[in-house]
């Protein structure tokens, strides 16, 4: 699954890019990874209502079974192949991607991390952001043990939560995106910027609510919706930053920053500390954990806010 996601999501991300135009890319996008939010929104429902019926085992093939089906749709409905596709010219002169060396193409990546600022802060934005899935690693068990939800429940509200806010909050997001910056001739950045500003405190409001609190629910929608709405809105602003020779390149270290470096990363020292900060007797060790993770979330928001600032003055410099 990780070898699958690793390869194919930053081909597809390559091919979209060169399809569409930079101002419909967030539309595009947020459908793209609408598919995403729909398998962890189904995973944690199946889980929860399923799950204990017919047991783990049976649950992962039976889900393997249904991937199998969907990869022969995909086959039979493919229509498009590479050579359909004209190979990207770089307007700075980087030549035919297809033809790059694995090398011309790494050091077009360290290139563009050096000396653009603007693709640095896109990358670092999207992937502190991703804090929030290290978080959701942690949602049954912290409804559980800390919120006191039965275990089914707490796993089957989870998934619907899940899929009522991220389906359609993905799917407008990049149309919303997209509006925005047409509407008021202004940057993708602050679209991510003021979504996030807006949602986060509730999120904050999530982990101190009582679970019978409408503000629970409400902050539950919400730490789906930080990432689901915006979220191709962030990919889109790492495409726009990236020469357009190395695109998939640019998505395929995005996620290793973001998958790896946060999500993983992040996941342990959640762990971690809740642990230390049990171990030392503090009351609800987890929640406290979790709230250090939706400070890296804030740092987040704040680049977004300069990445705006950057792109602006390029844009008048120009």
């Amino acid at each position: 699954v990780g070898i699958g996601e690793a390869t194919l999501h930053p081909a597809a991300a390559g091919i979209l890019g060169r399809l569409f135009e930079p101002t419909q890319r967030a539309t595009v996008f947020g459908l793209f990874f609408m598919g995403s939010h729909i398998g962890l929104g189904l995973a944690y429902w199946l889980a929860g209502t399923l799950g204990e019926a017919i047991g783990w085992r049976m649950m992962f093939m039976t889900l393997g079974a249904a991937g199998l089906l969907l990869a022969l749709v995909l086959v039979a409905s493919a229509r498009f192949k590479p050579r359909s596709f004209a190979p990207p010219v770089d307007p700075a002169g980087e030549g035919d991607s297809a033809a790059a060396s694995a090398g011309t193409v790494v050091r077009a990546l360290i290139a563009s991390v050096r000396g653009n600022a603007a693709f640095r802060q896109a990358v670092l934005g999207i992937s502190l952001l991703h804090a929030i899935y290290a978080s959701g690693q942690f949602m049954q068990l912290w409804l559980v043990t800390e919120k006191g939800l039965p275990e089914s429940t707490a796993s089957s509200l989870y998934g619907s939560v899940y899929l009522l806010c991220a389906i359609p909050a993905a799917m407008l997001g990049g149309l919303a995106a997209d509006w925005f910056a047409r509407r008021f001739h202004t940057t993708h950045a602050l679209f991510v910027a003021l979504v996030g500003a807006a949602t986060w405190p509730l999120v904050i409001l999530f982990r101190v609510a009582a679970p019978e609190s409408t503000g629970f629910y409400v902050g539950m929608g919400a730490t789906v919706f930080l990432l689901a709405f915006p979220y191709g809105a962030m990919i889109s602003l790492v495409l726009n930053e990236a020469p357009r020779s190395i695109q998939s390149t640019a998505i395929a270290f995005t996620m290793f920053a973001a998958n790896v470096l946060v999500i993983g990363t992040g996941t342990y020292a959640i762990g971690l500390f809740s642990d230390l900060l049990e171990a030392q007797q503090v009351a609800a060790p987890l929640t406290k954990a979790l709230l250090g993770a939706d400070m890296v979330v804030l740092i987040g928001i704040i680049l977004y806010f300069r990445l705006h600032r950057k792109i602006l003055a390029h844009l008048r410099s120009a």
